[in-house]
Order: structure tokens, then sequence, then C-alpha cells
């Protein structure tokens, strides 16, 4: 039987509804849910697209219906949530650079197995990942 990834989607802001709509309708991913600063825009998000609300991303990584974080805040927040999830234990994708310096995003040695990290860009559409 195939696995159904959950998706979680970590930023409330104008890519997030992207993301929500091209996950609902992807083969074998679910929306778990959103996580942003926002709680209002959260909520709104979970009422349109279903899913969970999380306030702070360690929270939403923990989830272990999680399988998949896609970071979609601005670059100089990307860091810190990629490197959340991986220590999760998470797959992550970043739609933009993970980090603002190259070194900041290292994949840790002590970062599970079943973690990776991919960035891809629009303008080159081809994902770098681990």
């Amino acid at each position: 039987m195939k696995k159904i990834l959950g998706f979680g989607i970590y930023g409330t802001g104008l890519v997030a509804p992207f993301h929500a709509k091209a996950i609902r309708g992807a083969n074998g991913a679910r929306l778990v849910g959103f996580c942003g600063r926002n709680q209002e825009r959260r909520e709104a998000l979970a009422n349109e697209y279903g899913g969970e609300t999380f306030a702070q991303v360690e929270a939403m990584v923990a989830c272990p219906d999680l399988d998949v974080l896609v970071v979609a805040t601005p670059n100089h927040l990307h860091t810190d949530a990629v490197m959340a999830g991986i220590a999760a234990g998470k797959h992550v994708l970043v739609e933009k650079p993970p980090a603002m310096k190259p070194t900041a995003c290292s994949m840790p040695p002590t970062a599970p197995a079943s973690a990776s990290a991919a960035s891809c860009s629009r303008a080159s559409g081809a994902p770098s990942a681990r």
C-alpha cells in the first residue's frame, strides 16, 4: 500500500495558498496543517484548506502525522525552520535559499537518516537536495 505523505506549511503569507492547493491536488499527499506567527491567518488557511494550526515550527515538526515541512516564509526566516525540520527527521522543501549564508544550513552530522532537504528556484526549476 502506498504511503500518503503528510505536508505542513510553515508560513501563512502570499504563497501558502498555492502550496496548499498543490498539496491537496497531489496523489499520495495530505495537508497536515499550517504554522505561522499570525493566528488569524493560520486559522483562515486551515478553515479553507483543512488541517491543524501550529503557533511554533517546533510543534509542527513534532507532529507524528507530518512527513514533509514546506518552508514558505521570507528568506531571512528559513534557517531555523529548515534546521528544526531536519532535526526532527522530516523532509524539508524550501522554495528559495534555505539560508542567507550557505554555511548556515549544512546538514548536521547528527541529522536522522530519514531527513532530507531540497531547495528549488523558479528560475532554474532544478532542485538541489541532500
